[in-house]
């Protein structure tokens, strides 16, 4: 069991380190990436997020560097 978890914690270190040098895709691409067709919900969130980025920009910077 001890095994198991070392193994563990070492591949979740290994793909958080992997994920963190990864670039962050553009936020567009949250909504954009999955849907043929742009559900009006999605469209709402996308408006939302927009305007949270417009009245909080250095969180967001500081949250997602590369957007």
């Amino acid at each position: 069991m001890d095994r198991k978890r070392r193994l563990n914690e070492l591949l979740g270190i290994t793909s958080h380190s992997s994920a963190k040098k990864q670039e962050n895709p553009p936020i567009k691409d949250v909504f954009t990436d999955v849907y043929d067709v742009f559900p009006a919900n999605l469209q709402e969130q996308e408006i939302s997020i927009r305007e949270t980025i417009r009245r909080h920009p250095l969180i967001i910077l500081l949250m997602f560097p590369s957007s």
